[in-house]
């Protein structure tokens, strides 16, 4: 593994190869979740909206992928 973590100036500076990103499912996993926080951190959405997002997003993705899953089962 080529990861390399140190601390310059007060800050975590991490370089992962982008190539270890994609064979690595936790280092993909610890990647994606800080780009989820910080889009998060920018959003002026309330909870409430977040909330609902999600529970349509959740709607949406079960609507598209129910017969796959309900399917797979019965074999």
């Amino acid at each position: 593994m080529q990861t390399q973590i140190k601390v310059e100036d007060g800050y975590y500076v991490i370089r992962i190869p982008v190539a270890e990103s994609y064979d690595d499912r936790a280092v993909r996993d610890f990647v994606e979740g800080l780009k989820v926080r910080e889009i998060v951190s920018q959003s002026q959405a309330t909870e409430e909206q977040i909330t609902e997002l999600a529970e349509e997003l959740q709607e949406n993705w079960w609507k598209e992928n129910k017969d796959r899953f309900l399917n797979g089962l019965s074999h």
